[in-house]
């Protein structure tokens, strides 16, 4: 892939690693094949792409760069209603990787730092079956959240922008979670 990018570019100052899946099954019951394929996509794939962009354009050129993990809420509690234990590792382990990077890299100009969204309307479809109208867990989640709604697309947009711009350029190794106050909610 990086050769395919190296043909169309020679800059990348930005880049947003948002791949997810999960697999919502009680801990006793992951296999090893479902833990493999959440911990390989979740955070060796973002590993890996972020190794090879970092080393390929954002190291070599020697200019300011954004890189933003999106992590999820989950990484800094569990899930009651919907088991999820490969899932909130590999975004947990997400957040060491940001603050590893973050410290290795800032030598580079290089930013990282990770945001940790809870439910993402419209865009998240691992939330269709929590957010959805008919949802049997809609309303109880919507009760948990003290802003009584759930994300919006924009609202994640308008975090990736400003941690990709100036605006952020003293903020590194952080994270910031966005989920309505529900991780604050006693």
């Amino acid at each position: 892939m990086i050769e395919e990018i190296k043909t169309a570019t020679d800059k990348i100052d930005i880049l947003v690693n948002n791949a997810g899946v999960t697999w919502a099954t009680p801990s006793t019951d992951q296999t090893m094949k479902s833990w493999h394929r959440v911990i390989d996509t979740n955070l060796t794939g973002t590993f890996l792409i972020t190794r090879d962009v970092a080393r390929e354009f954002m190291i070599p050129k020697t200019q300011r760069s954004s890189i933003i993990n999106i992590s999820s809420v989950l990484a800094i509690q569990g899930n009651a209603e919907a088991p999820q234990v490969g899932y909130t590792a590999s975004k947990s382990a997400l957040l060491g990787l940001t603050r590893q990077l973050a410290i290795e890299w800032a030598i580079h100009k290089i930013r990282v730092n990770s945001i940790l969204p809870s439910f993402v309307e419209g865009i998240d479809s691992m939330a269709k079956m929590f957010t959805m109208d008919g949802s049997p867990i809609r309303e109880t989640l919507l009760d948990m959240i003290p802003l009584t709604r759930f994300a919006q697309s924009n609202d994640l947009k308008a975090v990736i922008c400003f941690l990709a711009s100036d605006a952020s350029s003293y903020i590194t190794g952080q994270k910031i979670v966005m989920d309505g106050g529900l991780s604050i909610k006693g």
